[in-house]
């Protein structure tokens, strides 16, 4: 999924909500560009969007992520003798966060519970190079912060946990250290989240 397609998804779910949130919820799109930057082999984009509940002091956000691994792109020999071709790795998380503000306000130091849906698909880690595919549901809490800008620009930081509850894991040949999907438990950590408010 290229980053205008995203792009263009987060901008009209924008415009479709700002027309029907009222003065209550206020709409707003972000992005990660250090995700951008991860090397040739690494193609990923993480954004989202979000609806600040003004009265509520709370956030609700549908943070995506998409992203493709390639490892060993000329292939190479099992030990068996059998040949193998490119190892990838792609994951696709959609998840809907609840985060309150602890600061009686929108912004500042918050927690948040969420929910994850993930779908995976890679070599498989038994057998000769075949790809597979799996879908995963999980569950956890997170807290961070957010800094709303009077311009309309914010940033956030922050760390979530959990564990997936549906799906099986450990089951793919490559799986990046800095992707979690793979294994039974959730920790993302995002450090440089600008978004913009609508």
């Amino acid at each position: 999924m290229s980053l205008l397609r995203v792009s263009a998804i987060l901008l009209l779910l924008a415009s479709l909500s700002q027309a029907s949130a009222g003065e209550r919820f206020q709409p707003g799109v972000e992005l990660n560009p250090f995700r951008l930057l991860l090397g040739q082999d690494v193609r990923a984009i993480s954004a989202g969007f979000s609806l600040f509940d003004k009265a509520g002091h709370a956030e609700i956000a549908f943070p995506l992520f998409v992203s493709l691994y390639d490892d060993d792109p000329d292939g190479g020999v099992y030990k068996d003798g059998g040949s193998y071709g490119p190892d990838r790795y792609q994951v696709i998380d959609l998840d809907v966060h609840y985060r309150r503000f602890m600061t009686r306000r929108v912004g500042g130091f918050y927690l948040s519970g969420f929910l994850r849906s993930s779908y995976l698909r890679g070599t498989l880690l038994e057998g000769q190079g075949e790809t597979g595919s799996e879908i995963k549901l999980g569950l956890g809490i997170g807290m961070g912060y957010r800094v709303l800008f009077p311009t309309n620009v914010y940033w956030g930081m922050g760390i979530i946990t959990g564990r997936y509850v549906v799906g099986e894991s450990e089951k793919f040949a490559y799986a990046p250290m800095m992707v979690t999907d793979d294994s039974r438990y959730i920790l993302d950590i995002e450090l440089l989240k600008v978004g913009w408010l609508f």
